[in-house]
């Protein structure tokens, strides 16, 4: 399932300023990777790549662009399979005799017109090689695609599902445009929406244990397939270049959302069924935007929750709205008297929320492998406050969102997405008691906002996930924690020098760290 652009693209993800600039930044970010390219033949592995490709109807300038750009590929190890489902009188069949000159390229015909699972099935019933490729008929690919797919292959040991950043371009071809540039692999943020996307390269063996294509799910039928491949995937990896330009015209999705709802709900049953799947009860609806899923997941049994508060709270207003009445309030100097298998930080200020919101995060918090939770935060003046933190740069700690008006969804509808982060927001945070006490609590070092910041990241190296919810909306009346002094900067930089080296995995390294994120470098 592609996502869902068009029209509200302003509303997603940028400005005509930012438009301007990755013009010029994808034409010198390929000159750059041309450019630093060695030998392919140094490569300690080379993998035969598969590239399916399932035609209907293609109109035939596209398709030739398309084939131009795979013969286009630096690393030459590669197959291309046409399976044309457009029936015994297709249109470009003529174009297809053609272009089997080429001993690399295969062409499957069919005498009856096949839907979009059948056709693509056909291709990978035919692959031959180690890895399969997903490409659709009418878009581009860059010379250096495959290369950089090789690469990652030897790098990263072999990985069994690699995906990477993509673009489009405009029916011409001479445009390039909407960069979606992704994080590392996101459990929680691909339940929520298909963010893989493209460009998709799966290991054969991994696409013969997940099996075919489902039509059942037609309209989402990769969105399903990836859901499939990453229950059995140990090795994911995200290539974060645009390997992959997505045409955008009439006739495709990537042009208008609204005109495909059917393939939102075959997404929308998708993610239930992988849910499923996994033996997880939820109940899957469609968020916001068209494209989007939100879960909802049941709270089993009635473990109590201690919320940590440093000032008392009127229930009436705050509370009344929890959603869930198992709790206690405690005093953040009489911490130790705690009982609840929850705890729940909660900073004063805080004295109106959505329905629900206590009840919202106990439910993601209970969820296989959560550690940490944390909440949609607005201040007073309808701005927002916090949809999640990004760790790094000069700041260290950036609020996701932050300063936003209360409409934005954030970068392509991030902000309406449940998802992973390396932290969460300690202004409102939900964290299971045993991990709390399992990497010790809070470093008595760290005061200001690094002391929720290394929590999470006790937490997630100990294997906990981070989690931030758009179902918790909380409206606070201060501005936040006291910025960090510089002894507190020194030492949590020193502590988490590896992390902070490598970036934050949720964060695409080409994307500006500012307080304006998700700018391009």
């Amino acid at each position: 399932m592609k996502d869902f652009c068009g029209k509200v693209y302003r509303k997603l993800i940028g400005n005509k300023i930012e438009e301007k600039r990755y013009q010029k930044w994808i034409a010198r970010h390929m000159q750059m990777l041309l450019a630093r390219e060695k030998s392919w033949d140094t490569f300690e592995k080379k993998p035969l790549y598969s590239i399916v490709v399932p035609l209907y109807r293609t109109p035939e300038p596209f398709l030739r662009e398309l084939v131009d750009s795979i013969l286009a590929q630096t690393y030459p190890k590669w197959e291309l399979i046409l399976s044309d489902g457009s029936g015994k009188e297709s249109p470009i069949a003529d174009c297809l005799k053609e272009l089997q000159k080429d001993k690399r390229i295969r062409v499957l015909e069919n005498n009856e017109k096949l839907d979009i699972s059948e056709n693509t099935n056909r291709g990978l019933l035919e692959a031959k090689g180690d890895y399969i490729v997903f490409a659709d008929h009418d878009d581009v690919l860059p010379p250096y695609a495959l290369y950089e797919c090789t690469r990652a292959v030897c790098e990263n040991g072999e990985p069994d599902l690699i995906y990477s950043d993509e673009d489009k371009i405009t029916m011409d071809g001479k445009v390039y445009f909407q960069p979606h540039f992704k994080p590392d692999f996101n459990l929680t943020l691909l339940r929520s929406m298909n963010y893989f996307c493209h460009l998709v390269v799966v290991r054969k063996d991994l696409q013969e244990k997940t099996g075919l294509l489902q039509a059942e799910y037609n309209g989402a039928q990769d969105y399903d397939f990836v859901l499939r491949c990453v229950e059995h995937a140990e090795n994911i990896c995200h290539i974060p270049e645009i390997l992959y330009h997505w045409r955008s015209h009439a006739g495709s999705i990537a042009g208008s959302g609204s005109s495909k709802e059917y393939a939102f709900e075959a997404g929308r049953k998708a993610v239930a069924a992988h849910f499923k799947r996994c033996g997880i009860k939820a109940e899957v609806r469609k968020g916001e935007l068209f494209g989007i899923c939100r879960t909802r997941f049941p709270v089993e049994g009635k473990p109590l929750v201690s919320v940590i508060a440093s000032e008392e709270f009127e229930r009436t207003k705050l509370f009344s709205k929890a959603g869930y009445e198992q709790y206690e309030v405690i005093h953040e100097k009489n911490i130790k008297e705690a009982n609840g298998e929850y705890l729940l930080f909660l900073d004063s200020g805080f004295r109106k929320a959505s329905d629900g919101w206590m009840r919202e995060m106990l439910s993601q918090a209970m969820q296989p492998g959560v550690g940490i939770v944390g909440a949609h935060i607005y201040q007073k003046n309808g701005k927002q406050q916090s949809a999640g933190i990004i760790l790094g740069g000069k700041e260290l700690v950036y609020r996701v969102a932050f300063g936003e008006s209360k409409s934005s969804v954030g970068y392509f509808g991030r902000n309406t997405c449940a998802q992973e982060y390396s932290a969460a927001d300690g202004m409102c945070m939900m964290v299971s008691r045993k991990c709390f006490e399992d990497v010790g609590g809070f470093d008595p070092k760290l005061e200001s906002s690094l002391a929720d910041a290394d929590l999470c990241l006790k937490v997630r190296q100990n294997g906990g996930r981070v989690i931030y919810t758009p179902g918790a909306r909380m409206l606070c009346e201060e501005k936040g924690k006291k910025l960090c002094s510089k002894k507190e900067e020194i030492y949590f930089r020193e502590k988490w020098a590896d992390f902070l080296a490598q970036g934050d995995p949720y964060y695409n390294s080409n994307q500006r760290l500012q307080k304006k994120l998700f700018r391009i470098n």
